[in-house]
Parts: structure tokens; C-alpha cells; sequence
């Protein structure tokens, strides 16, 4: 099953690259085998640490523990170290997973393994699988401090999994969680100075942004403007961007701006990957994401003629409309 965002067919998820397991647990690393210095959310114990699993990361695990294993609080051992930046809460993650019955050792839910790896939010929403959804709160809980290349036990019970059919509130379960890639859960450069005529952007605590539009009249040509300024990799024409994006049709006189909800990733809560060798998108907002940096947040404003071509335009947009995006760029996908 493919799982992305409902932005356009075009945005589409980037392969895995399968990291072999391989090495003992690196030094200076806490319990659990988590990073040094970072504070997971679920804490270490015998049952997750009896958990063995061999195979490729980015392809299905067979895992190896004493059965029956009784999950009387949730657990996680890291059983291969990642590297690069840890996920907190917030970040978004690529993941795949599977879920063994703690009692029997058999596989009883999976993710696809097919190269569309999820981009969700640690502690956010739900994670769509083969077998309904994988739940949010513990497995995002699992993946808190984890890294590219981890691969992680969890033993936990179906209350905590949610909505995996036929697997009972008390049933005690293992899920092996192999994270593709960690990124930012919002841009988090420095805020630059707002350029005359165009929208200004008001973001909320957790990211989400708005616009304000100021009484400012319609423009005729295409802008772009550096809201915040990242840090990070610069994006190429080569890249897969991670991208978080909010589109809104400009309003009539006294009007709010409306938001194009087939455009906008913040209703899922999930980021979005876009190849930009082949993005779909206008080619003067990808023009204006290309050589940004990761962290950066840039605010493009099309008018009809620089958007979508004619009789391409997603549901909610018409030839006639100016379009206001607001884009964060939250990583590259490897």
C-alpha cells in the first residue's frame, strides 16, 4: 500500500537505501543502547532487551525472542545503532514496521516495505499499514532519540498499538522498527526581514503557518520571498526535499485567504517527498525552493499564469487563481 500525503500524485515518496546490519552497540551510549546524552520517551527492560532481529533494515525482519513475552509496561532496546541527528518530538521520521504476537513469535502486522516509507511525526498521528493503522502513541514513542539506520525493539500491548485488527487491549505484542531517516518537524532557521508587498507569515507554536494579507493587491508576477533562513544542506535540482507546504488561493477584497486542502500537508500532519529532478510542482515555486537550505521557510506567490498548467489544476484551484505558498524545508531524503 502506498502511503503519502494527499498533496498530488506527482509528490511522490523516494526509494529506501537498505542499510545492512552489521557492528556491536558503538561506546558512549546509554540503556537501551540509546544515544548518549539524548532522554527517550520509553525507557529500557528485560523483555525488549531479549529481542534479537536479523535481515536488511528496509526489509521485512524476522525477530527471535523467548515466548511468551508479558509487556507489563512498554519497552525499547536500540538492537542496531543509528547515526546523525536523533528524533524528538516533532521530528518526522521514515519508518517501517512490523509487529509480532509476543506469545506465539508470529508476524501479525507490516508496513509494505516497498520504498514508500512514511514521513509522520514522532507522538503525531496514526501510521497506516497493510493491517489498518500501527498506532501513534507508542511506536512514535519508540522512535524518540532514534536515528537513521536504527533499528529498534518495542514490546508494548495492542492498547497502546491502537487499531491493528483483532489484537486485544491487553494482547502483549513486539514491534521491530527499522527508521529510514529523521528530519525537522518545522523550518527552524532565522527569521529574515518581510520584503514590501507581499503576504506576511505567522507561524504557530508547533509550525503551522498563516498568512495576513494587509490589504495588499493582487500581483502580476511571480515572487518569492526567505522567511526564515536555514542552515542546513542546500537543495539541488537533484535533491528529494522534505518539504512540509500550505497553499492558499488569493482572496477577493475583504476576504481571507482560503486554503487548497489537497495542497497542504499540515491537514495530514505528515511531511512530503518531492523528487526535484521531476517535482510537478509550478516550476517557479520549484525554482524558488532549489538552493535553499534545510531549515529554511520561503513564502512564493504565483499568479495564474506562473501556477499549475491549464486543465492540470488540483481540485480547489482554478486557472483564474493567484496562489500563496509557504513551504518548510525540513530535510533530503537519502
Amino acid at each position: 500500500m502506498r502511503r503519502r500525503p494527499a498533496l498530488l500524485s506527482a509528490l511522490t515518496a523516494a526509494a529506501l537505501v537498505a542499510v545492512a546490519l552489521a557492528g556491536c552497540a558503538p561506546q558512549g551510549r546509554g540503556p537501551g543502547n540509546q544515544p548518549a546524552g539524548c532522554t527517550p520517551e520509553i525507557g529500557s527492560g528485560d523483555s525488549a532487551s531479549a529481542v534479537t532481529a536479523t535481515g536488511a533494515i528496509g526489509s521485512a525482519p524476522k525477530a527471535k525472542f523467548p515466548t511468551p513475552i508479558v509487556a507489563k509496561k512498554d519497552e525499547v532496546e536500540v538492537l542496531k545503532a543509528g547515526h546523525g541527528m536523533e528524533a524528538q518530538k516533532g521530528s518526522m521520521v521514515d519508518v517501517d514496521v512490523t509487529v509480532f504476537d509476543a506469545k506465539t513469535g508470529k508476524s501479525i502486522a507490516a508496513t509494505s516495505y516497498d520504498g514508500s516509507q512514511y514521513l509522520r511525526p514522532v507522538a503525531g498521528k496514526g501510521l497506516p499499514s497493510q493491517s489498518g493503522s500501527l498506532g501513534a502513541s507508542s511506536i512514535a514513542d519508540a522512535v524518540v532519540c532514534g536515528q537513521a539506520g536504527a533499528r529498534i525493539a518495542l514490546t508494548t500491548t495492542g492498547k497502546r498499538l491502537n487499531a491493528i485488527q483483532g489484537l486485544g487491549s491487553s494482547q502483549s505484542v513486539v514491534a521491530v522498527i527499522d527508521v529510514h531517516g529523521v528530519y525537522l518537524g518545522k523550518a527552524n532557521g532565522l527569521n529574515q526581514l518581510p520584503k514590501d508587498g507581499m503576504p506576511n507569515v505567522i507561524t504557530a507554536v508547533d509550525g503551522q503557518p498563516g498568512i495576513v494579507l494587509q490589504e495588499l493587491s493582487k500581483p502580476t508576477t511571480a515572487r518569492s520571498e526567505l522567511v526564515k533562513a536555514g542552515g542546513g544542506a542546500p537543495i539541488t535540482k537533484k535533491s528529494k526535499a522534505v518539504l512540509m507546504i500550505t497553499t492558499w488561493t488569493w482572496p477577493a477584497n475583504g476576504e481571507k485567504p482560503t486554503v487548497v486542502t489537497g495542497l497542504d500537508t499540515w491537514t495530514t500532519g505528515a511531511a512530503t517527498t518531492i523528487d526535484m529532478a521531476r517535482s510537478g510542482l509550478p516550476k517557479k515555486l520549484a525554482s524558488s525552493i532549489v538552493g535553499q537550505r534545510v531549515g529554511s521557510q520561503v513564502l512564493v506567490v504565483l499568479p495564474p499564469k506562473d501556477g499549475f498548467p491549464a486543465a492540470s489544476e488540483p481540485d480547489g484551484v482554478t486557472a483564474q487563481d493567484t496562489l500563496i505558498f509557504v513551504v518548510d524545508i525540513l530535510g533530503i531524503q537519502k
